[in-house]
């Protein structure tokens, strides 16, 4: 079964349990009403009785329920008899008071069967006839301050079932067309709701048998959650194809990389081989030029592991880092001068290695660019409005080529006679873009590359 099916019979399930408790409510209310009214008529008309009883300065044995006030009370309250009792000894009984005669046997001591039926914390008693169910209700008898009997009557309940249960059907009748009606529109609502899945699951089967990530899903249709999963799907593509793209680049960079120094070393190496014993001026050069070798195929793998790392880096242990005091001691073990201005309590979060790696990538490139006396300076500042930490880096080197400034953050990207690795730029971008920042890269006015990180603010 769909999802469509499970939600349609789910819906039906819960209408169904709020119609019974909801009509179960209704028709115990109604029942507990009913049968408290009834037995506050026959209280009444118990209570009428025994009062012209007292009136009538009449002995209980004596008490003759046909008396015209006894029917008047009796009359119009479903009073099916009325009996008069002196202990536990029945002295008359009516089944019928218009036509009764009286006074009737005595009967046996009371042991009528009745009982008491509780309906929503209150009871009524209740006695079984062959008119059907009554409830009973009792009155003293009172002749000069000495209770000489009572009289007990019994009203019929028999119009109150025939209510409830007219009130049952009723409501089962609309209960059942109403649930049908519901189903009919929850199926429909459900169907038309579905359909919007159904597209977005056959729309991502599309796109995972052709295996294109350059395709997308065309979102339409009203704002609702398959409009936001739609949208959201979209984003993850987006950067699930980034990042293979980003993942091809280097494999194909790397692999022409690595390709060039593993050729000259093995070259030099069959050259050693071949004429390293016959001219030994050729062993100094030829050692010298595999070690350099060696030494640019070592810094293109550590850059490429490092770069690998830093993307596929899934829980960032970040700390608070606080600008001057992290810096100034940063500063100590570098090669070169670095000068530092800025607020010295300005703070972010970082990772505190990778913060490192970020500042010795640019150191790196100060040293190597800077000519005889390389330097770098760090300048940063906080924009309060934005709650964001500018800092900027900048080197008294050439600069950047005009050429290249659009491209410096992709893999392998640098200058022809650059001895680096080209991938220093890319791994300050991808751990910047990891924590949450954002990083360019343009000429100083006064000279020299100049770096821009715009990092998040953590306050204090």
């Amino acid at each position: 079964m769909g999802l469509a099916g499970r939600l349609t019979i789910s819906l039906i399930a819960a209408l169904l349990v709020v119609f019974v408790l909801l009509g179960g409510s209704l028709v115990l209310n109604l029942s507990h009403h009913l049968v408290l009214q009834a037995l506050d008529e026959a209280q009444t008309t118990a209570r009428q009785s025994a009062r012209l009883a007292s009136d009538s300065g009449v002995k209980g044995q004596h008490l003759s329920l046909n008396d015209p006030g006894m029917v008047a009370a009796a009359e119009g309250r479903s009073t099916l008899y009325l009996q008069v009792s002196q202990g536990k000894t029945i002295v008359q009984r009516s089944s019928n008071l218009s036509t009764a005669t009286l006074p009737l046997k005595p009967l046996s001591p009371r042991l009528l069967h009745w009982g008491q039926i509780p309906l929503w914390g209150s009871s009524a008693p209740l006695i079984t006839l062959p008119q059907g169910p009554a409830v009973l209700a009792w009155a003293p008898i009172w002749q000069q301050g000495q209770k000489i009997g009572e009289i007990e009557a019994a009203v019929s309940l028999q119009g109150t079932l025939n209510a409830i249960q007219t009130v049952g059907q009723g409501l089962l009748v609309v209960g059942i067309t109403a649930l049908v009606l519901a189903s009919l529109v929850n199926a429909l609502l459900v169907y038309r709701s579905y359909a919007r899945v159904r597209w977005l699951k056959n729309a991502v089967a599309q796109i995972r048998s052709g295996n294109d990530l350059a395709q997308r899903l065309i979102v339409v249709g009203p704002h609702d959650e398959v409009y936001d999963l739609a949208k959201a799907f979209n984003h993850m593509v987006n950067q699930l194809d980034e990042s293979f793209q980003r993942q091809r680049l280097v494999v194909a960079h790397a692999s022409h990389q690595l390709r060039t120094p593993i050729a000259t070393a093995i070259g030099y190496a069959n050259m050693l081989r071949n004429w390293g014993q016959t001219e030994p001026d050729l062993v100094a050069e030829g050692l010298e030029v595999i070690h350099e070798q060696l030494e640019r195929l070592h810094r293109t793998i550590e850059a490429v592991l490092k770069l690998a790392e830093a993307e596929d880096a899934k829980d960032l242990k970040r700390e608070a880092i606080v600008l001057g005091p992290y810096l100034k001691t940063w500063v100590i073990s570098q090669p070169i001068p670095v000068k530092l201005d800025g607020e010295p309590h300005v703070t972010v979060n970082f990772h505190p290695d990778m913060f490192a790696e970020l500042l010795n990538i640019f150191c790196e490139n100060a040293r190597r660019y800077g000519g005889l006396s390389p330097q770098l300076r760090i300048q940063w500042e906080l924009d309060i409005k934005m709650s964001k930490v500018i800092l900027t880096l900048t080197d008294n080197g050439p600069g950047f080529p005009v050429d290249l400034l659009p491209h410096l953050f992709h893999p392998f990207v640098k200058h022809t006679e650059s001895p680096g690795s080209g991938l220093g730029l890319a791994l300050a971008r991808t751990i910047v873009e990891r924590h949450g920042g954002r990083i360019f890269a343009t000429n100083s006015p006064s000279g020299g590359a100049q770096i821009t990180i715009v990092l998040p603010h953590l306050a204090s």
